[in-house]
């Protein structure tokens, strides 16, 4: 009977999908860390901070993308029988996307490097064209497997193509080999190849291998998908703002600290990442089918189990935080402290900000999230500029605390019109979930 139970509890939605999903972004950021361990132990800090602005680059390639596309193809796919010109359709959008990023990287590559004060990072990025294109069918497959509810092929793909690139880092590092900055580009290039050969063979089953693009649908896909891909640009450069304004107005060495700072962040930001994927589609189907009172529902719930799990994790990693920088990095990087334990003090305030936009853009207000996107980039450049003058490298750290704050306020309110939710009924339901956790009251989030 037991047995029944359980089986029965992984069969529901949000058990299955958000445990594939967290273990797909817990391994991504766990061979991403052990990458990063080799790394800073054989590359300078100052190629450490080249890498990191480079891995911005990139990530704002595929984040981008993602925005662009997944959120609209997922929408349509639910709501037309014309399924197979949906996603050709998609398909289109995204090849055209990917030739324009190259086009960006042949003419204005050379002048963003030279502003980074990284001229090298030219190189790197024409090598990463061959990625680029590889991900056109990496990012098109995950789209028709989430379009399915499909999770299972994301996690397998997404963990082949790290943890290769792990592996590949190891064997050159056990080897004894001198691993420069070109080398990680091909090893990436060579894990996107991998994980895409994995990908299809989980997507292969609901492929029908016709393309049949229609003018009215790649139109439709893009107006939908405009404002979150705007959105998702200057939320992009927002996250990795403090690494370019520290790269602009000192030098790649503070990048490695932000990037060390980073990559602790993202290792506790994978509930929110994971829960905003399977949050998606199913507010999607929510607000058709039962009413923005549902979306409400499943916006405050997710948002503060999230913040359930941040607050003790942040405490923790403030204490330590000394102690994980040796372990990560090494005694050289200690001048990281100041940025871990500036950047704990709001972790809990980040997915709320993150998941409000979410749920606006499920509910067809992806311009909202775009004007909230736009006035906390203005914000957040000029905060980050005055507190580095003012600060030092630290600056960054604080600007970006001082932003998330205001971020996270005007998110809410923005979402409070159409579905009268509130921060503090946030903090309630969290202070909820750890008062039934010390009576062992059951957790009822996964019955929504």
């Amino acid at each position: 009977m037991k047995k029944k139970k359980l089986l029965k509890l992984f069969e529901n939605y949000w058990i299955k999908s958000s445990l594939l999903t967290i273990m797909q972004r817990f391994g991504m950021v766990l061979f991403g860390i052990g990458s990063y361990v080799i790394l800073v132990r054989i590359l300078s800090k100052e190629s450490v901070g080249v890498w990191s602005l480079f891995l911005g680059i990139s990530m704002t390639f595929e984040l981008t993308k993602n925005a662009l596309l997944k959120n609209g193809i997922i929408t349509f796919y639910h709501s037309t029988e014309e399924r197979n010109e949906i996603l050709s359709s998609g398909l289109v959008i995204n090849i055209i996307y990917s030739i324009i990023f190259v086009i960006i990287i042949l003419f204005l590559g050379k002048m963003i490097a030279k502003y980074l004060n990284s001229p090298h990072l030219y190189i790197m990025l024409k090598i990463y064209i061959v990625g680029i294109f590889l991900l056109v069918y990496f990012s098109h497959f995950e789209y028709i497997q989430q379009s399915n509810l499909n999770f299972t092929g994301s996690f397998m793909s997404y963990t082949a193509r790290q943890g290769i690139f792990f592996l590949l880092i190891l064997m050159a590092f056990i080897s004894g080999s001198n691993t420069n900055l070109n080398q990680l580009v091909f090893f990436q290039n060579i894990s996107i190849f991998t994980s895409v050969i994995i990908s299809f063979f989980y997507t292969r089953k609901y492929l029908n291998f016709i393309f049949n693009p229609k003018t009215i649908l790649i139109k439709k896909i893009f107006n939908y998908g405009k404002y979150i891909f705007s959105s998702g640009v200057l939320s992009n450069i927002f996250g990795n703002l403090d690494r370019y304004m520290i790269a602009g107005l000192m030098n790649n060495t503070y990048v490695a600290y932000y990037d060390l700072s980073a990559r602790i962040n993202n290792m506790i930001d994978v509930p929110t990442s994971a829960l905003a994927d399977v949050l998606f589609p199913k507010s999607v189907i929510a607000e058709r089918k039962e009413g923005i009172e549902k979306v409400r529902l499943l916006f405050e719930m997710t948002t503060a189990a999230i913040i359930c799990v941040l607050i003790p994790v942040s405490i923790l990693i403030m204490i330590f935080n000394r102690f994980i920088i040796k372990i990560l990095a090494g005694n050289n990087y200690l001048l990281a402290s100041n940025i871990v334990i500036i950047s704990m003090l709001y972790a809990f305030l980040r997915p709320i900000q993150n998941q409000a936009c979410n749920v606006l853009n499920s509910i067809n207000k992806p311009h909202i999230t775009f004007k909230i996107n736009l006035v906390v980039l203005f914000l957040n450049i000029l905060c980050d500029y005055l507190f580095i003058r003012s600060f030092g490298y630290i600056g960054a750290a604080i600007g970006s605390m001082v932003v998330t704050i205001i971020g996270a306020n005007i998110a809410t309110m923005a979402l409070s019109r159409y579905a009268k939710v509130s921060i503090r009924s946030i903090l309630s339901r969290s202070f909820t979930i750890y008062r039934n956790a010390i009576l062992y009251k059951k957790l009822k989030i996964y019955e929504i």
